[in-house]
């Protein structure tokens, strides 16, 4: 079974347990989750992708206008089994027109939609555990993180600024194909502002977006675990995998210390690299 099929089967299995029909995919996270990381944005900073989908146990439909449909059919969506429904500019619009489709049926939908259910934290849900091919990715991700830490650490010269710096980290983060989020320079009791390990997936913040106190970790899930003390902070990409943790972000490029637990078991973990 493909990624693809593994998360089609889950969400059958949830419009299975909600007694609905189709479930409508706008968010940019649910999107690249379903599509094995297609990126539906224009504007990064837009949570709403450019093209909407629309899922049923026998049909698979995918809306957009015509300056993007092109994107979405060719490098996107190609060969997974979605018609495509093309709008010009004049059109009602995208939310419209996936109303028509909808018309009589029973959906969810991860935004706000007339005459659909919104449960963006029911489909966050899917996502896991994470499929085989994801915790790969991920595994990627994470050797690739201390990658650009070293090579910006090895960059890093008596007298940079902090844009310079920073300038270091996107330069090679463009040159490893990973997209930089976190943008934002230090400042003053910046630390007191931080979220200290939170879960990570497709969505940008997972933890303060869908906030559960009922809600545990569960293996094959990642997060990001934080270390924050005066004036430093450190954090790894971290992946629950069966009964262990699996420190994804540290692969050898950055220097390491060792620690023991109370349970007697040995943890390595970033070190201050004395240059």
């Amino acid at each position: 079974m493909t990624d693809f099929d593994i998360k089609l089967e889950r969400i059958g299995a949830l419009l299975d347990r909600r007694q609905a029909e189709a479930l409508v995919i706008a968010r940019r996270d649910n999107f690249a989750w379903l599509t094995g990381g297609g990126e539906s944005s224009v504007i990064l900073n837009q949570e709403n992708g450019f093209v909407y989908l629309m899922v049923t146990r026998k049909e698979r439909a995918a809306v957009a206008l015509r300056a993007d449909a092109g994107k979405a059919e060719e490098e996107l969506l190609k060969g997974i089994g979605f018609t495509f429904h093309t709008l010009d500019w004049k059109s009602a619009g995208i939310e419209s027109y996936i109303g028509s489709l909808l018309e009589g049926r029973r959906a969810l939908s991860d935004i706000p939609l007339t005459g659909c259910m919104c449960d963006t934290a029911a489909i966050y849900e899917l996502e896991y555990p994470m499929t085989e091919t994801e915790i790969g990715r991920y595994r990627e991700l994470g050797r690739l993180t201390d990658v650009i830490m070293a090579r910006t650490a090895k960059r890093m010269r008596q007298g940079m600024t902090e844009n310079e710096i920073k300038a270091e980290v996107l330069h090679a983060c463009a040159d490893y194909g990973v997209e930089a989020w976190y943008r934002q320079l230090g400042y003053g009791q910046e630390w007191m502002k931080h979220g200290h390990g939170a879960p990570v997936g497709y969505m940008l913040s997972d933890a303060s977006v869908l906030y559960d106190d009922n809600r545990y970790m569960t293996s094959g899930q990642a997060y990001v675990w934080y270390v924050t003390v005066s004036g430093a902070k450190s954090a790894e990409l971290v992946m629950n995998t069966g009964r262990r943790q699996e420190i994804l972000s540290m692969t050898g490029e950055w220097p390491e210390k060792a620690y023991r637990t109370e349970g007697g078991d040995i943890i390595k973990l970033p070190d201050i690299w004395v240059r």
